[in-house]
């Protein structure tokens, strides 16, 4: 059965809309109202809530720096071969095929996409979000269990 305490904030909420709309949506400009345009950064936020942290991007080995061909990995394998393979335990991966076949293999230079704030907010509430999953919820039961020891 509902008690007292169950409206009352009901009735707080309904008596600030009341006032809101009274007095307050009035006395902000049209002008302000019109500028306010909050739609780039909500498509970014979603996109950083759904997608979670970007995947670091495959650099091209070859650069050209004032006109000069510079390598920043002598033997990198093919990007490919890092996207399907990369996140796989070494013992797991394929032979890795680079483009001089007999030198050893290099590991290629990955870059760090840029963020914006509203898409760094939305990879924070994807991060909480998926602590309440149940892989999440059980790795942070083992984590309190082991008071930190257990990853």
């Amino acid at each position: 059965m509902a008690t007292k305490e169950d409206y009352t904030a009901v009735v707080i909420g309904l008596g600030a809309l009341v006032l809101l709309a009274k007095w307050g949506i009035g006395q902000i400009p049209k002008a302000a109202i019109d500028k306010v345009n909050i739609i780039p950064e909500s498509k970014e936020f979603l996109e950083g809530m759904i997608q979670g942290e970007p995947d670091p991007i495959y650099i091209p080995q070859e650069t050209v720096i004032k006109g000069v061909k510079t390598r920043l990995s002598p033997n990198p394998p093919p990007e490919e071969w890092w996207h399907d393979f990369g996140d796989l335990e070494a013992d797991r991966r394929p032979p890795i095929l680079v483009e001089r076949g007999i030198d050893v293999p290099t590991p290629p230079v990955l870059g760090i996409p840029e963020t914006t704030t509203a898409q760094k907010l939305g990879i924070e509430v994807h991060e909480i979000g998926e602590a309440f999953t149940p892989e999440g919820l059980w790795s942070g039961f083992k984590r309190d269990i082991s008071f930190g020891r257990w990853r």
